[in-house]
């Protein structure tokens, strides 16, 4: 089969199955020259949500499709390859709510300290971020996010970071 066969064999396949591909950046040339969205972290999310698929196949790094997942609630969403990323594997949920009970061993209360965590994230830690009444950033929103924390007069508690 020739490449250009193999591609319109994809695309019509897409088509029948009710499928978008959603391709990151970093993906390979081949895979990202087949998604039908295409972009970066958070972007790749909202882009999703204007999909009329009923699957989406997401190609790109754990936590980005985690987040496609969490603002499309009612479709799947597929990831062919799990690929992780080293700064998402720095906290988990159970790691977080250890530093929680450390600082508050150290005299810090629970209800003084705003937890904001990089998108970099697993949905576990973003979900126990959000109970706290803390927030997500990215790099492009991270030092208005902090500049605007501060003045809650509380403490911050960014994740992750070692």
């Amino acid at each position: 089969m020739t490449k250009e066969a193999l591609i319109n064999e994809i695309n019509q396949l897409k088509e029948e199955l009710s499928v978008t591909v959603v391709g990151h950046y970093y993906q390979r040339d081949e895979v990202f020259n087949l998604a039908d969205i295409t972009g970066d972290s958070l972007e790749l999310a909202k882009l999703s949500k204007e999909s009329d698929s009923d699957f989406i196949v997401f190609c790109g790094v754990g936590f980005m499709g985690e987040s496609v997942k969490v603002l499309n609630p009612n479709k799947r969403v597929l990831m062919p390859k799990n690929a992780c990323c080293a700064m998402a594997k720095m906290i988990d949920g159970v790691y977080y709510d250890n530093s929680i009970d450390f600082l508050d061993s150290k005299g810090l209360k629970k209800e003084d300290i705003l937890p904001i965590t990089y998108i970099n994230s697993g949905a576990d830690v973003k979900a126990k971020v959000g109970e706290m009444g803390g927030m997500v950033c990215t790099s492009s929103n991270a030092k208005k996010i902090i500049t605007n924390a501060l003045k809650e007069n509380k403490k911050i508690l960014f994740v992750p970071d070692r």
